[in-house]
């Protein structure tokens, strides 16, 4: 079965064909109508009918013209449990997006001289160290490489998450590869700048930087730099999330091919396709199935992955 994952949209208004005057109104209307001329095979189909497609619950959209928000909208459900319909102030799981938020925050910190780009990363971290090796003789790994995915390091894993009843590793398990982390440790493969490796390590590690540094929680350190200054009340690095802000958020959702047993219990497909195919197998995640119609082939069941969010992700609406 095709995945079934809740995700946000955010896009950057072109002022090619965008006239000053236009309205809100009109803008929206013209996302959500049929695009010409067709560039990508999607275009002859309405916004509604691209989700239905890849069976994407809820959407939200955010369109920004002139450096502000010209509108917003949301559309379909944030959670198919209970049918809350998605709105301009549900979270959305930021996953990557969360990485340039975060290198702003460390910019903040070179700004306020408390270390440079291109200082030893070994010298700023003070409760763990990166081991380096023969890779790091000629030159150190440093803020900017870490950044920029130039760092040399080798995690290609991504995070996946962990449910919200499982027990979260800290910062210094997830780098080194220790139960409960459920991702291999964060090393160096390559000497640094020899070539790009997108790293989620990388910034992980900032992460830590950061926190030793300032001495104060990551999530708050995103606040008090990024979030607040900017006005983004309705954004978190929250983890877990507060109970305010997970009346309103959105769960990520896969549909994956399962049967029923004489016993009734679900069983997942061992072989779901597509992006989530890890996430679907894992053994953190608490499945939830509910019967629904398929029209006139068997009826099939829906998996609902109810795992939240990754430790490293920011959570973020437009606001």
């Amino acid at each position: 079965m095709r995945r079934s994952l809740l995700s946000v949209a955010l896009a950057a208004a072109s002022t090619i064909g965008l006239r000053s005057d236009v309205s809100p109104a009109s803008f929206i209307a013209r996302i959500e109508a049929v695009q010409s001329p067709n560039r990508q095979g999607l275009d002859p189909f309405t916004l509604q009918q691209v989700m239905a497609k890849f069976h994407v619950p809820g959407v939200s959209v955010a369109v920004i013209k002139d450096f502000k928000i010209h509108w917003a909208k949301g559309y379909g459900v944030a959670d198919v449990t209970n049918g809350a319909h998605v709105d301009t102030d549900t979270l959305f799981q930021a996953a990557s997006i969360s990485k340039p938020v975060a290198a702003m925050a460390v910019l903040k910190a070179v700004q306020d001289g408390r270390f440079g780009l291109d200082d030893d990363i070994n010298v700023i971290l003070k409760s763990w160290k990166l081991p380096t090796g023969d890779f790091a003789r000629d030159q150190p790994v440093t803020p900017r490489m870490l950044l920029s995915h130039t760092s040399g390091l080798g995690d290609g894993f991504g995070f996946p998450g962990y449910a919200p009843s499982a027990p979260r590793p800290t910062v210094k398990q997830i780098l080194d590869g220790e139960k409960p982390s459920n991702v291999g440790r964060v090393r160096l493969e390559r000497p640094p700048l020899s070539a790009f490796k997108y790293s989620g390590g990388g910034v992980t590690i900032m992460q830590l930087a950061m926190t030793d540094v300032l001495g104060k929680p990551f999530p708050d350190i995103i606040q008090e730099y990024v979030l607040g200054p900017i006005g983004m009340t309705r954004s978190a690095y929250e983890q877990p999330l507060s109970p305010e802000r997970d009346q309103n958020a959105a769960r990520a959702q896969m549909e994956a091919a399962v049967r029923e047993t004489r016993s009734g219990t679900c069983i997942r497909n061992s072989k779901p396709r597509g992006y989530g195919r890890r996430r679907a197998i894992s053994r953190s995640s608490r499945l939830k199935c509910s019967r629904r119609s398929a029209g006139n082939r068997a009826a099939f069941y829906r998996v609902q992955w109810r795992s939240r969010w990754s430790r490293r992700s920011a959570l973020a609406t437009t606001r």
